[in-house]
């Protein structure tokens, strides 16, 4: 309770840095749930449907009832709603979505759509009602500017990060895909990102840009929590398998992703390295691929590991060690097989209750304050072992103090 307290006080502050609060919003001097009880749950649910039941365009609420409208969403009944209701919900999350003026109404959007995307594609007919709902554009501005550079400045270099809506929630795929696969809207979603990813790469080709430009493909961390409940059971499918955990924890299915790198003529095809990297890597990689020095404050904890993309022999040994870090500010350190976590539990979701509860792991250990796991042996994390190893323990625990009061990872520049 002590620590979710804690939580909730940081992230209140955040809201209070990134939303600038109207005069009285709820949030202004109170916690999430204080602001989240402003709005009767049972009355805002009944308000949404009947505004948007009657025709009308019912309006974005101001961002005082956003958080109220977090709670009243889930008070509606998506499972009694009609066809036409849930598509009327589902139109007014996409407006929301793609207006919102801050943070705040953005989640609210997607906390609006996910259920009502799923409650919808259930019904008869329910997959016809989403013919005249309006889906993101996943890669129209990016298109753009690579057509608009290799047209007027074709000899500069550029860097484009594109950044998928795809596979985040709502899973809510251009209508061109929806149904496209047998693994729900969400599979469908991912089915669009692929065909995203290769209508890029061939807008690279015909703009005579492949050769020269290094694509990397990878993701910022594991499936998301909704996404991994509803796959597995509906589905029996699992984006973190053979990982133990998801987005937010620190077990490896919440942190280790693919990565994928094509540059013709100079990363070899089909080459695969045991290296681990992090995704901070890739600012001193790049920096050095481009041949731009970077000051010694910067990139902190950015490793060059362009030989190792390159594929140059004896390349390899770059990293000694990993950190890792949970959006709670727990701290984890891989050396080699061995990983250690300075924590009990995930270090991110709760598996004491909720749908995460049934994932729950007894590794031996349940009382034990650290983690150690041999992931050559134990690639699942099932076994701690903090007791056994406690030398191997100490030491590991030693190096991420030690790199902590530093203050970076990476040698200095």
């Amino acid at each position: 309770d002590g620590e979710r307290a804690r939580v909730d006080e940081e992230w209140t502050a955040l809201v209070a840095r990134v939303v600038p609060p109207d005069e009285g919003a709820p949030w202004a001097d109170s916690s999430l749930a204080a602001a989240a009880a402003e709005v009767d749950r049972e009355e805002g649910s009944a308000r949404l449907l009947g505004a948007i039941g009657d025709g009308a365009a019912a309006p974005l609420p101001p961002r005082g009832e956003v958080l109220g409208l977090l709670s009243a969403v889930t008070a509606v009944d998506v499972a009694a709603c009609s066809t036409a209701e849930l598509a009327g919900l589902l139109r007014y999350g996409r407006r929301m979505q793609s207006q919102a003026p801050d943070l705040i109404t953005l989640l609210g959007a997607v906390s609006l759509m996910d259920p009502v995307l799923d409650a919808l594609l259930a019904l008869p007919g329910g997959a016809d009602a989403l013919g005249g709902i309006d889906a993101p554009v996943a890669d129209e501005f990016d298109q753009a500017f690579l057509r608009e550079h290799a047209a007027e400045r074709p000899e500069q270099p550029f860097f484009l990060f594109h950044s998928m809506q795809a596979v985040h929630l709502p899973s809510f795929a251009a209508p061109e895909y929806q149904g496209k696969t047998q693994a729900g809207p969400h599979g469908d979603f991912l089915f669009e990102m692929d065909a995203v990813v290769g209508a890029l790469l061939d807008t690279l080709e015909e703009l005579d840009l492949a050769e020269d430009t290094l694509v990397v493909f990878t993701s910022d961390n594991g499936p998301e929590v909704a996404s991994v409940v509803h796959m597995r059971q509906d589905h029996d499918h699992d984006g973190a398998r053979p990982w133990r955990g998801i987005k937010r924890d620190q077990w490896e299915g919440g942190h280790r992703v693919p990565l994928i790198a094509r540059w013709p003529e100079r990363v070899p095809a089909g080459a695969v390295s045991p290296e681990p990297l992090c995704l901070t890597d890739l600012l001193a990689t790049c920096a050095r691929l481009a041949g731009a020095p970077l000051p010694s404050a910067a990139a902190e904890d950015s490793f060059d590991m362009s030989a190792v993309l390159l594929g140059e022999p004896e390349a390899g040994g770059v990293r000694p060690f990993l950190l890792h870090q949970t959006w709670t500010n727990r701290l984890s350190l891989r050396e080699g097989r061995w990983k250690y976590l300075d924590h009990a539990g995930s270090g991110g979701n709760r598996y004491d209750r909720g749908p995460l509860q049934a994932f729950a792991l007894d590794d031996g250990v349940p009382d034990a304050k650290a983690q150690l796991f041999d992931l050559d042996a134990d690639p699942g994390e099932t076994q701690n072992l903090v007791l056994e190893r406690p030398e191997i323990a100490a030491r590991l625990k030693g190096m991420l103090d030690a790199t902590v009061a530093i203050g970076r990872s990476a040698p200095a520049r």
